[in-house]
């Protein structure tokens, strides 16, 4: 039954782009990560950037129990 569904079907191109279209841009997207990444330096900047903050951050729960 599915196979003379899919023989007969003019609509199976658009699934056949659609993946053409993901896997392009999902290369696009790695090769930009990997090949055009940042320096190493901003990339340690990126990485501790919630830690640098010298604020000392308290839950909005926590400050109506003190």
């Amino acid at each position: 039954m599915y196979k003379q569904f899919f023989a007969s079907s003019d609509l199976l191109l658009w699934p056949v782009i659609g993946f053409g279209i993901f896997f392009t841009v999902f290369l696009a997207v790695l090769f930009r990560v990997l090949v055009w990444r940042r320096s190493r330096d901003q990339w340690h900047d990126l990485a501790v950037m919630p830690l640098e903050s010298d604020e000392i951050t308290v839950p909005s729960d926590a400050k109506e129990r003190i």
